[in-house]
């Protein structure tokens, strides 16, 4: 699990969403995970991540803003949300070492996605998905992400 080998990995992903985001998304993504760190909340849900944000990128729904309900998700909202927890989380680990998104989760089994784990695992960050391998791997990235935050309440400039 070599750094340089995953952030080469990183650095070769298309990011169809993040890079279009016209709205701060990014940002706003980026201070929920901020300030649910700094308080000690190691977590927080991608409903709770999302819920009022208003999205925006050229190349969805025609360019005009819209919002997700976080009781009806659909595929192309999964996808987004999870291309800008991806950007975020190679922003983090290329510039101080923890991948942001980490301390995303689900409600109902309180950890990231099992999508999260298998590109991960695509990455070369945890050798397999055995859950000894991912709870490993991801109680590290959270405590990283938690240390990093309590220190820098700012958090990342996007």
């Amino acid at each position: 699990m070599s750094r340089k080998i995953i952030l080469a990995a990183l650095e070769k992903v298309e990011w169809p969403y993040a890079l279009n985001d016209e709205n701060g998304v990014l940002q706003e993504f980026q201070d929920r995970i901020c300030r649910t760190a700094r308080l000690g909340s190691s977590l927080i849900s991608y409903s709770n991540l999302v819920a009022g944000v208003t999205f925006k990128f050229s190349n969805v729904n025609d360019g005009h803003p819209f919002v997700i309900d976080v009781h009806d998700w659909h595929g192309l909202h999964r996808r987004i949300v999870g291309d800008c927890l991806g950007y975020l989380s190679y922003i983090s680990y290329r510039d101080y070492d923890f991948m942001a998104s980490a301390l995303v989760a689900g409600l109902a089994e309180n950890r990231p996605s099992e999508i999260f784990f298998e590109w991960m695992n695509d990455l070369g960050a945890i050798p397999d998905l055995s859950e000894e391998s991912i709870t490993s791997f991801w109680v590290n990235e959270v405590n990283k992400a938690i240390a990093w935050y309590q220190r820098n309440p700012q958090g990342l400039r996007v």
